[in-house]
């Protein structure tokens, strides 16, 4: 289905979001330039389009399109956006027009549907949304139209293979696997699709491939992983087996490719990756490798970040009435 065609059907659609099967294989990596920023202070989204102001996105409050302490944000290729709401205790999913389509959570708990600080949000190639329901120590995964599908953990918040402590951040690969920063096991576990455990890496430690506090993990364009560890303050580098590979901020700092607390990543076109800085309140772009790009202000303690497709901050725009 084309682009512009699946836009079309997505924002007529009324009920619930039905997101097309045919998406861009490989999710986040190379979907476009426009970058999405939590401002989790201050209750709103900011899109940073390839060029221009950014624009804010939602505001602060309970309502639908409402935020109180948004942690993490993605995309689907198409232009779908869902944001983790820390403080509500949901995710809202909006149409690429900007309009509010639905949430998943509206009840806080940890049975089957519902939410309890959910820190986490990915959308997979084919429309699923997975959640880390962080304060329950599983994921739920949720059909593209928000109906419950299956989770991933027991939350009985155990270092077992396939169990979670703490979940944050999710990506999804280009073949609908699921990666899951598991923080406080201080590791980060694959899944596949149906969300059975599949692999792991990392230990507790301050050497490199080891985390003492992975809050977010990224797919990069190669199979590998980027995650960022907010107490280690880097971004460390992996291939496709868990291996080691670089790490991306030589230090704590304000300056020169270092940083402070970094809380989310995305890998983005072109090799780049792109850290949501939260204590430096900016974002700092790499790459490709680890040389820094570019970084840009972005205030209210950044924690979530997501690539989207180059025209996404059209959606923002119409919310905003701008």
């Amino acid at each position: 289905m084309a682009a512009a065609a699946a836009l079309a059907v997505l924002a007529c659609a009324s009920a619930a979001v039905v997101l097309p099967s045919a998406a861009p294989a490989a999710h986040a990596v190379g979907s476009g330039e426009a970058i999405a920023v939590t401002a989790y202070n201050h209750g709103y989204v900011r899109i940073y389009p390839p060029s221009g102001n950014p624009i804010p996105f939602g505001g602060p409050g309970g309502g639908d399109g409402q935020f109180r302490a948004p942690r993490a944000v993605d995309f689907h290729p198409y232009g779908i956006i869902a944001v983790a709401d820390h403080q509500n205790n949901n995710v809202q999913v909006f149409y690429p027009n900007g309009t509010f389509a639905f949430k998943i959570g509206s009840t806080r708990g940890c049975a089957d549907g519902q939410l309890t600080s959910p820190a986490g949000v990915g959308i997979g190639p084919g429309g699923t949304i997975a959640v880390g329901n962080t304060n329950c120590d599983h994921v739920q995964v949720f059909h593209p139209n928000g109906t419950f599908a299956f989770r991933i953990g027991t939350s009985n918040r155990n270092n077992n293979d396939g169990e979670l402590n703490r979940p944050r951040g999710i990506d999804f690969g280009p073949n609908g696997t699921i990666a899951v920063a598991d923080t406080n096991n201080y590791r980060i576990q694959v899944f596949h699709p149906n969300g059975t455990y599949m692999s792991k890496f990392g230990t507790a430690g301050s050497s490199p491939g080891q985390f003492l506090a992975p809050f977010d993990v990224a797919f990069l364009a190669d199979g590998g992983f980027a995650v960022a560890d907010r107490t280690r303050h880097n971004v460390q580098l992996f291939g496709s087996n868990g291996g080691y590979t670089n790490t991306i901020g030589p230090s704590l700092g304000g300056g020169g490719g270092r940083l402070n607390a970094p809380s989310g990543v995305a890998a983005g076109p072109g090799g780049k990756i792109a850290v949501a800085d939260a204590n430096n309140n900016r974002i700092s772009v790499f790459g490709p490798g680890t040389a820094l790009d570019r970084a840009f202000a972005a205030s209210s303690h950044p924690q979530g970040i997501a690539y989207g497709p180059a025209d996404a901050h059209n959606a923002a725009v119409r919310v905003a009435g701008v």
